[in-house]
């Protein structure tokens, strides 16, 4: 089993959505401005993560023959690694009440 690290596609800071939370603050629109995090994991079977890798753009734009050399590698990993990999991801949501 491999189990990768909290995975945020849109904010890979660590950060709170700082410029949308002080658009909402300034706006003056809107109160009662808070964030909600939700943090869960799944669990992908080899071939079902690799479907899955195969859906970002930047594995799908490498170029051959590097992109099979690089999911043969990532198939070789994951299979040392027991066949399955958890990913641990994170949900946010912006709350705010409009005025």
């Amino acid at each position: 089993m491999c189990t990768l690290p909290l995975y945020n596609p849109v904010d890979s800071s660590g950060r709170p959505h700082i410029d949308t939370l002080q658009a909402l603050r300034t706006s003056g629109q809107f109160v009662d401005i808070r964030e909600v995090r939700t943090t869960w994991t799944r669990r992908y079977m080899g071939e079902e993560y690799l479907k899955l890798l195969w859906t970002f753009s930047g594995h799908r734009a490498m170029p051959e023959p590097n992109r099979s050399q690089f999911f043969e590698e990532i198939r070789g990993v994951i299979s040392a690694m027991g066949g399955e990999v958890i990913r641990t991801y994170e949900t946010r949501a912006l709350l705010a009440k409009k005025c």
